[in-house]
């Protein structure tokens, strides 16, 4: 099945939307705790949970992501300021199906990484922020260099997960970039995840027509909030 990922963004305890992936000017939509129901009722499997505040190195909301994860019956993916190992020890005890690493990871320790994919190949993925062809991780200053050549770092790590993101689309409502999702595609055998830019239910079926390609699902968030499409809609969409 091809995946949706519907997304909450925390940032201060509040559900919140962004343009672009930055907290300038964040709009808040609510509490997460209400979010998630309204995901359920909606039919979700999944959740894509983003903590703002560790992502952008300002704090952390910890405590209510556990809190979340532990009354929720969705499967979720953990994400945000996540590169090194006691972030991921501490991801891990969550219980969420899926830890979301920032790419920054790969500056520290390679050997440490390919040490976790191998120890837990199906719970984890990377997170790879591309901005005019080079991938910069969200929250920081960091250029890690031309995509290409991070994902030819991780194939040899072991990642079997890639969360690809446009950063100038993430939020923008413009559709997502298919032509770097196809690229990165063939670059790989991990599963590929498109996130952000998705803006219509059209946008949801050009994603899935690159499901041959290794294109495995998308995470969606400004969207739904926005009332583009509805969750239900999509989901039908990605089946």
């Amino acid at each position: 099945m091809f995946e949706l990922l519907p997304a909450i963004d925390v940032m201060r305890g509040r559900s919140v939307r962004l343009q672009q992936g930055q907290t300038q000017g964040a709009q808040a939509v609510g509490d997460p705790r209400l979010t998630f129901q309204d995901f359920v009722r909606q039919g979700a499997q999944w959740v894509h949970l983003v903590d703002l505040d560790a992502a952008f190195g300002r704090g952390d909301n910890r405590a209510l992501l556990q809190e979340l994860i532990a009354i929720s019956p969705l499967q979720v993916q953990i994400s945000g300021g996540l590169n090194s190992a006691l972030d991921l020890d501490w991801a891990l005890t969550t219980g969420a199906e899926l830890v979301n690493l920032s790419a920054v990871a790969l500056l520290g320790h390679p050997d440490w990484l390919e040490r976790i994919f191998k120890h837990y190949p199906e719970r984890l993925a990377v997170a790879l922020d591309v901005r005019d062809g080079h991938v910069r991780p969200r929250g920081t200053k960091t250029d890690l260099g031309p995509w290409e050549q991070v994902v030819e770092q991780l194939n040899q790590l072991g990642c079997r997960r890639l969360n690809v993101t446009d950063v100038e689309r993430d939020g923008a409502l413009s559709g997502p970039n298919l032509e770097l999702l196809s690229q990165v595609c063939a670059n790989t055998d991990a599963k590929v995840i498109s996130s952000g830019g998705a803006a219509s239910l059209s946008d949801i079926e050009d994603l899935k027509a690159l499901q041959p390609q290794g294109l495995g699902g998308l995470i969606v968030g400004k969207a739904l909030y926005e009332g583009k499409f509805g969750l239900r809609e999509a989901l039908e969409t990605c089946r």
